[in-house]
């Protein structure tokens, strides 16, 4: 049997989604915890590769058993054996063996929130990254529309990214308010994303809204498929993986 996890996560206290000897990351936090359940080891898959610090609104993940669980009893297992870390899996449900986290995925969406302001943040910190200077947000939403179509984003990918192709597509790019915060909310919709490309293009877009770059020079940027022209990557604390779409 196969089954698929819908998974919550603040990213703020673990090295990432993907398991690691050097820190506490949410891949193996849910499989000792759904080991608890199974009574043996379980490798799951998610569908994102969240950097430390990285959240998760709804992360997606599989895996396969032997045994015919039952997905209500495995949820509140995995929820109570979970150490108190800030991780929660909020549906569990059968699914064909067909279905593949990763490569079932049609569309993935991302947000980035941002609180523009020059006081410090206190208790938003790590949850949303702090810009002092003021940010035309005009500028920020014509730097959005760069992004979108299909482009080459070797501009806007780590040096470490280990994908095959640097073209994606974006489908859109939303700007809008956060209500009662007043962030600033990005959001970012496509097939698929380069290694760091969201905090890259994130940082490129801030840099043009608070005058560090003219649109000019971004444009420039996407075409000259050169990261080393670009704004540096962005801290992960205002970034999520929003939603899989299958």
């Amino acid at each position: 049997m196969k089954y698929k996890l819908k998974i919550e996560y603040n990213g703020h206290f673990f090295c990432g989604w993907q398991r690691q000897n050097n820190g506490i990351s949410v891949q193996k936090t849910l499989e000792d915890a759904i080991s608890v359940f199974t009574k043996c080891d379980t490798k799951i898959i998610g569908a994102g590769r969240t950097d430390a610090g990285v959240h998760a609104i709804e992360q997606v993940a599989h895996f396969s058993s032997d045994k015919n669980l039952d997905p209500y009893n495995l949820q509140k297992c995995i929820n109570n054996n979970v150490n108190n870390l800030p991780v929660v899996v909020n549906d569990i449900e059968k699914v064909p063996n067909d279905f593949h986290s990763i490569s079932s995925a049609k569309s993935r969406s991302y947000i980035y929130k941002i609180i523009n302001r020059h006081p410090i943040l206190t208790f938003q910190k790590y949850l949303y990254h702090h810009e002092k200077f003021p940010m035309d947000i005009a500028l920020l939403e014509q730097a959005a529309k760069i992004f979108i179509g299909t482009h080459d984003f070797s501009s806007f990918k780590s040096i470490k990214c280990q994908s095959k192709s640097p073209i994606k597509t974006i489908y859109d790019v939303q700007i809008e308010r956060e209500q009662y915060t007043d962030a600033i909310v990005i959001k970012f919709n496509a097939n698929s994303f380069l290694h760091h490309q969201v905090r890259n293009m994130v940082g490129a877009m801030i840099y043009v809204a608070i005058g560090k770059f003219s649109l000019e020079y971004l444009n420039y940027v996407m075409e000259a498929k050169n990261r080393n022209l670009s704004a540096p990557t962005i801290s992960p604390d205002g970034l999520y993986l929003h939603k899989i779409y299958y």
